[in-house]
């Protein structure tokens, strides 16, 4: 394991110790014999967007520690209550209206894996519907008072053809954003490489104790949905250690069968994706007996090292982020579990469907206009 220097840790092993002291997966965590800054520590935890964890983790053992969270702790709290609020008047709303809705992320992680339900920073509630009952859902929402927004890069036609989301937020409130999802699993990449069954992960679904009209995803399902998240959708640019606590505290609390997750995985062709994320948990927290589930999601030899020297466990505790330039490209095609589907990704990319044309930029723009703006970067 690399030794070298990796930020405010001194090395790998004692980011690793730590870190699975912080999922429970490792009992103990001698901070003095660490010998690291716990100042630096705190500021890359709250970088992290695992502050309020560690808070809780760490306020019996490491007091001076928890001093330099406690901001970033209680901001939390008052954010939250924004969403919690959200979540409630959803509830309540959708179980008169007889319309199931399925909290995604950290809306139902927060309740069913982490110490407390603030201990897991949320930016926005998440929530999956039925596609039979968006326009019911919409006017649930309107109803409650929230305003729709639609992104110019994202129009709702657009949104609809990819599984995507639907927007809402409170007027006067910077927080308070919910976002109505037609899938747990959005964006092109998925659409034109993935066999994800939509069908059979509602027919999983789980009632949530605390929400008694709303649900959430099986254990399998949620540990899919976070690892994909994590490396398809923000290609590891976006908190990435949070969504490994989010994995970790879930094998925790709740009983997953990895063999499935495996199994399921490589069906859905995500299983590149999922090993990725799931080595990351290894190497950086630890879970029992995630060997074996690896081994039945391992890339081929040369992919594998490739996609290593995009996403490592280095690269992660420095806070890397690919999102911006045209590596996270070459991740997204290194992900795809098919040969085949990585050549038609490449080419729908570059050549997209007249219908797909039309509902992202509406008639305004033809082939080799949008194939200018792909080499150019230009997203607007």
């Amino acid at each position: 394991m690399n030794e070298s220097k990796l930020g405010p840790w001194p090395d790998l092993a004692t980011a690793r110790s730590f870190l699975g002291f912080l999922a429970e997966t490792d009992s103990s965590f001698d901070m003095a014999a660490a010998g690291i800054d716990q100042k630096q520590v705190a500021l890359w935890l709250v970088e992290q967007g695992i502050a309020p964890l560690a808070y809780e983790r760490c306020k019996n053992e490491f007091p001076d520690l928890v001093h330099y969270l406690q901001h970033d702790t209680f901001s939390t709290v008052a954010e939250n209550s924004i969403h919690w609020q959200s979540v409630g008047e959803i509830n309540g709303a959708f179980s008169t209206a007889s319309t199931p809705a399925v909290l995604l992320k950290g809306a139902a992680l927060a309740h069913t894996v982490y110490p407390k339900r603030d201990s897991r920073t949320m930016s926005d509630v998440d929530v999956w519907i039925r596609e039979s009952d968006v326009e019911l859902s919409c006017q649930i929402m309107t109803d409650l008072g929230y305003l729709g927004l639609e992104k110019n890069t994202r129009p709702l036609p657009f949104q609809l053809m990819v599984d995507g989301e639907i927007q809402f937020h409170r007027p006067g409130l910077h927080q308070g954003l919910v976002e109505l999802h037609l899938s747990p699993f959005s964006g092109w990449w998925l659409k034109r490489t993935s066999a994800i069954d939509n069908d059979a992960i509602w027919a999983r679904n789980e009632p949530l104790p605390q929400w008694p009209s709303t649900y959430q995803l099986s254990a399998e399902d949620s540990v899919i949905h976070v690892a994909v998240h994590m490396t398809v959708n923000h290609q590891c640019g976006f908190w990435v250690i949070r969504s490994l606590m989010d994995l970790a505290l879930t094998a925790n609390k709740r009983i997953v069968n990895w063999d499935i997750v495996a199994e399921r995985a490589n069906n859905w062709r995500v299983g590149n994706a999922v090993w990725l994320a799931l080595n990351l948990l290894q190497q950086l927290v630890g879970v029992r007996g995630l060997e074996k589930t690896l081994n039945k999601l391992l890339p081929p030899t040369w992919k594998r090292q490739y996609i290593l020297k995009l996403v490592n466990p280095e690269s992660v505790i420095l806070g890397s982020d690919l999102r911006s330039g045209r590596m996270r490209y070459l991740l997204l095609l290194l992900l795809v579990d098919r040969y085949r589907d990585t050549g038609h990704l490449v080419y729908r990319t570059l050549w997209p469907e007249k219908s797909w044309l039309n509902a992202r930029y509406g008639e305004s723009i033809d082939h080799w206009q949008h194939l200018n703006r792909v080499i150019r970067l230009d997203q607007s």
